[in-house]
Parts: structure tokens; C-alpha cells; sequence
């Protein structure tokens, strides 16, 4: 029998999860062709969802080769693309962090193991790898910050103010990989495996020789990515889970303390319709705000769309 290809499970649906994922592969170094590391031989190869924040389950064709592969794996600057973990167990993720409470107080060294990390993995099934953000303030950013009107120079913008109407940071991309790499299954030796993009990531590079830590969008994916669009999964339409998001302090919102929800009644290239309501926290109280967005690309004129 013939071993199918790639292009046997792709379909109208699925195609986009595919092609988000491959192309997002190819901006490491060495570029991952995932294609090579499917066993296509095996029953139930590879199965493709319909949204990239479910990915792609396929059956390893070595699994081994994949780890090394995603060990080595790095950034176009020389930096490491991914941080590898492993859930441990309530037990060991415990005394992590009484390790480090401990060290915080001078009482014995700092925990060498992130225990904070393993924490992140409890969901992925073997050897985890989740791709590190590289945090960086861009010029545009600076300059924002130190925008004033010329004829009032006491006034600033107030960033955090646009978070009552859309997501400040919704024009950049906060998105991370995260592969789940399975042991080999005792019968047979297959590891089923799993890669998907997470809205936000969970683990980032701050600098100062730190090395890699998690970040407070740890509460984010947690409540919305785990807990409800995955603990949800089929007890309510994968279009309802998508399309519903809850407005948590996170990179998205510039980490500011915003409460609420958000729906998306239209999700098309050309046309997005928004609802979002918003309870913003502050030293006074809670401003509450609900605001539509509408938003779109026509050819009323004729023109080539670039």
C-alpha cells in the first residue's frame, strides 16, 4: 500500500492550521519540515484541526530526532527558540517552590529546576517545549511613551485607556508554539504528539542573563486556553469557543487589570465585527465600558488589493 503524503489529509477547513504552523516553523534555525518527522505509515498519522490553537496530532517518525531537533532550534539571532519541560507531579512542583521561598529568606539556594515551568506543562502529555517570547520595547513604543501635544507639553497619552475598546497589543503578535512530545507507547513504541499555537506565551526572555521565566500570561492560558476552550471541547461548537475571549491582565492588555468578555459575531478576511465589555479597575473604583468594533477591506474603487 501506498504511504500517503501531507496533501491526503489537508482540506479547505484545515489547510490554514497547517500552513500557519509550517510557515511559522520555517523562521527558526535550522527550519523544522515537520512533514519528515510524521510517521505516515502509521494508522491515524496525523490528524490536522480546524484552528491553529488546536494544531496538529501526528504519530512521531522519531521521536528522538524531534527532541534533539527542538533542543537545537534556535532564533535567526542565535538565541534558543524553545524551553523544554516536563509535569513532575504536584509533590516535586511543592517543594520547587518552598525552595525558593526558603532562598528568598537566605535560608539554602534558589531551586535549579523550574518548578513554575513544570506547573505550565501539567496539560502536555511527555516532554513539553514551549517557544520563548524575546521581549523587546520597539522605537515606536518609546516614542509613544513620550508623546505630548505641542501646545499642552504637562499632557500624555493614556495607553492604557484604548484597553476599554480593543485589546492595546492586538496588533502584535503574542502567539507562541507549543509541541507536547508523548513517551513511547510500551506495545507499540509509537509517541503520539501534538503542536499547536498558543494565543499567548507563556514563557519569555526579559534580559539581564535571567534566562527564560514565566510570565503572568500563565493566568490567561490557563482560564481561557485550558480551562475553557479546551475543557469545553464538545460540550459546546469549536466556532463558540473561538469566537468567545475573556479580558484577563495579560500581554494582550498590557498587563493592566481589565475584566470582561469579548465576541467576535464576524470573523472574516474582509469584514470583523467585535462586542466588548470591559470592567477597567483602577485606585478609584471600576470604570465599566462595552464598545462595537467594526472593521473591514472593500474594492469600492477598483483598485488591486495589495
Amino acid at each position: 500500500m501506498a504511504v500517503r503524503g501531507i496533501d491526503w489529509y489537508l482540506t479547505d477547513k484545515t489547510a490554514g492550521t497547517w500552513n500557519t504552523i509550517a510557515d511559522r516553523l520555517r523562521k527558526f534555525s535550522p527550519r523544522l519540515d515537520l512533514q519528515s518527522h510524521i510517521d505516515f505509515a502509521a494508522s491515524n498519522a496525523v490528524v490536522i484541526h480546524e484552528y491553529p490553537s488546536e494544531g496538529i496530532d501526528f504519530i512521531a517518525a522519531n521521536g528522538a530526532r524531534l527532541i534533539r531537533e527542538l533542543q537545537n532550534c534556535s532564533t535567526d539571532t542565535g538565541k534558543p527558540a524553545y524551553i523544554e519541560g516536563r509535569w513532575k507531579g504536584a509533590k516535586e512542583a511543592v517543594e520547587g517552590a518552598k525552595r525558593d521561598l526558603m532562598a528568598n529568606f537566605g535560608k539554602g539556594k534558589p531551586d535549579r529546576n523550574s518548578w513554575a515551568l513544570d506547573i505550565s506543562f501539567k496539560a502536555t502529555k511527555g516532554v513539553g517545549f514551549r517557544e520563548i517570547w524575546y521581549l523587546e520595547v520597539t522605537e515606536r513604543q518609546l516614542k509613544l511613551r513620550s508623546a505630548r501635544p505641542v501646545d499642552q507639553p504637562q499632557l500624555r497619552l493614556d495607553l492604557l485607556f484604548a484597553g476599554r475598546f480593543e485589546a492595546p497589543n492586538s496588533a502584535i503578535d503574542l502567539s507562541a508554539l507549543h509541541w507536547a512530545i508523548g513517551d513511547p507507547d510500551p506495545a507499540s513504541g509509537m509517541q503520539q504528539c501534538n503542536v499547536h499555537i498558543d494565543n499567548v506565551g507563556v514563557t519569555a526572555d526579559l534580559g539581564g542573563g535571567m534566562g527564560a521565566a514565566i510570565t503572568p500570561d500563565l493566568l490567561y492560558h490557563t482560564v481561557v486556553e485550558l480551562g475553557f476552550r479546551t475543557g469545553l471541547k464538545g460540550f459546546l461548537p469549536d466556532s463558540v469557543l473561538q469566537r468567545v475571549d475573556f479580558v484577563l491582565p495579560s500581554s494582550h492588555e498590557n498587563y493592566a487589570l481589565n475584566f470582561g468578555a469579548q465576541v467576535t459575531a464576524i470573523d472574516r478576511k474582509d469584514l470583523k465585527l467585535k462586542f466588548r465589555g470591559v470592567c477597567s479597575v483602577h485606585d478609584g473604583g471600576c470604570d465599566w465600558s462595552a464598545t462595537v468594533s467594526l472593521s473591514g477591506t472593500s474594492n469600492l474603487l477598483g483598485g488591486r488589493r495589495r
